[in-house]
């Protein structure tokens, strides 16, 4: 690997052992590659602490959305949060800040990680006002199921000023002493994703999770960089919306890399959409 696209998203973490550690990719609309991090990052190792309890706070960014023509002179926005959890002891807060003097009306949707969609009610927002949603008493109303615990999310609003919205998510596990916070990619798109872990110890695992936020199928390639070596993987198929977990201890173990600690290594993407008829 000589280059690593820029990090899209705030990260926010401190380190426990024994703790996952957490690469998110969102391979489709926002090519770019998120870290959530303990022990592991794309731009930097996440050693910052940060106090659990606080109000989240927004950064307001020129987020890149994608952009579908109305019948009225504003334009339809969206923008994708590529991973949330509510299960396990983690819990999803959706922040949603109007940047506007006027109200603005913000449709959320979850996807699970089947790509299976669930629509929540539109937020009402008043001009200037910021509001935050636990995702987790929602889906108490709202998923009957119990299939949406995690996946991804889709936000969308009509107006001609595309920084309007202004979302955060903050992942954390107060039992783990663990925050994370993620916006909507922006910077520069590809199609070709790098990043690198390390581990401080033999006790941490860590997990790929990519998400697809398009309509049509994704077929993934991956290759590890281990010990010098880049070692082709298994390609990955993503359906329409569809989120996908793996450890990164049994990728190793499935390429017999690795049978005890993750150590240090990189990941190399490629992804391409592709019609299925």
């Amino acid at each position: 690997m000589t280059k690593l696209h820029p990090l899209p998203f705030t990260v926010k973490s401190i380190f426990t052992r024994r703790n996952i550690l957490l690469l998110v990719l969102a391979v489709a609309m926002f090519p770019q590659i998120l870290s959530l991090t303990e022990g592991l990052s794309l731009k930097q190792v996440g050693a910052s602490a940060k106090v659990l309890g606080g109000a989240p706070k927004i950064l307001r960014s020129l987020f890149p959305t994608n952009k579908a023509a109305s019948p009225q002179s504003e334009q339809v926005h969206i923008l994708s949060l590529p991973y949330y959890i509510t299960k396990e002891g983690w819990e999803s807060t959706l922040t949603l800040n109007n940047t506007l003097r006027t109200p603005l009306s913000v449709s959320i949707k979850l996807y699970s990680l089947d790509g299976a969609p669930l629509s929540l009610p539109d937020q009402a927002l008043r001009p200037h006002q910021n509001v935050s949603l636990r995702l987790s008493e929602l889906l108490t109303q709202f998923d009957h199921s119990g299939r949406f615990k995690e996946g991804s999310i889709e936000l969308s609003f009509q107006n001609e000023i595309g920084m309007a919205l202004g979302p955060q998510l903050t992942i954390a596990n107060l039992a783990k002493g663990l925050s994370i916070d993620i916006e909507p990619p922006m910077g520069h798109r590809s199609n070709k994703l790098e990043g690198i872990w390390w581990s401080l110890d033999d006790e941490t695992d860590a997990q790929v999770i990519l998400s697809n936020t398009k309509s049509q199928p994704l077929n993934v390639q991956m290759s590890i960089d281990w010990k010098g070596e880049q070692i082709l993987v298994p390609p990955v198929l993503l359906r329409p919306r569809q989120t996908v977990v793996m450890d990164i201890a049994e990728i190793l173990k499935s390429l017999d890399l690795s049978k005890k600690a993750i150590g240090s290594g990189g990941l190399s993407l490629s992804h391409k959409s592709f019609n299925t008829g």
